[in-house]
């Protein structure tokens, strides 16, 4: 009865130990939608804590963009940094980070990039009326430096890479979040105490 109770308390430390740990950092790759981006490529990365699911800018640690000319292989322009500068209603799974499709009810969906002398971003907006005026449902994504616009291409003509449900796939090629090196320290202490705990009882029953 005593053994089983200490494994139940073991175990009870070491869920507790599990529940409190912080996920692991994940980075996407951009989405290239070269097809449309008037003969440039787009790299870069969106990295976030680990969070999963409603992002908020305080998720975002850091991202970087590039474009390229796709005719002379030259870096055109590259910007990087680690906050949004506006950023309504994205999504992340482990995999993916996405922008949902917008709606009168849920509002636009804004993920925007600005470095020093670029932008980068993606706007999906509803029909929206205001002070009598009627402004018509508009969806986007731009790339733009020193006043130089790369593309401005307007998505209700120009097909989005998206989900099953519309959202558009911002970023994705991710891979699957892996625990970094300070959990694993955590989880095999966590271990070590509960066998040093169970053998210190069991010389004390001898």
């Amino acid at each position: 009865m005593n053994k089983l109770k200490f494994f139940l308390a073991a175990t009870a430390i070491c869920s507790a130990l599990l529940s409190g740990l912080q996920a692991a950092p994940i980075t996407y790759a951009l989405t290239n939608n070269a097809a449309y981006q008037n003969q440039y490529s787009l790299s870069g990365s969106i990295t976030t804590d680990g969070t999963l699911g409603a992002l908020s800018g305080s998720n975002i640690t850091g991202w970087t963009w590039t474009v390229t000319n796709t005719a002379t292989s030259t870096i055109t322009f590259s910007e990087s940094g680690t906050s949004t500068s506006s950023m309504f209603r994205v999504v992340a799974s482990e995999t993916q980070v996405t922008l949902p499709a917008a709606n009168s009810q849920a509002g636009s969906s804004v993920l925007e990039f600005a470095g020093t002398f670029g932008v980068i971003d993606w706007r999906r907006y509803p029909d929206m009326n205001m002070m009598g005026m009627t402004f018509p449902a508009r969806e986007y994504y731009r790339a733009q430096a020193n006043a130089v616009s790369f593309w401005n291409q307007d998505s209700n003509v120009v097909p989005f890479p998206s989900t099953a449900d519309g959202s558009w796939i911002i970023a994705g090629d991710s891979a699957s979040p892996v625990p970094e090196p300070s959990t694993y320290g955590l989880l095999f202490g966590g271990f070590t105490l509960a066998v040093v705990a169970m053998r210190r009882r069991t010389s004390k029953q001898a």
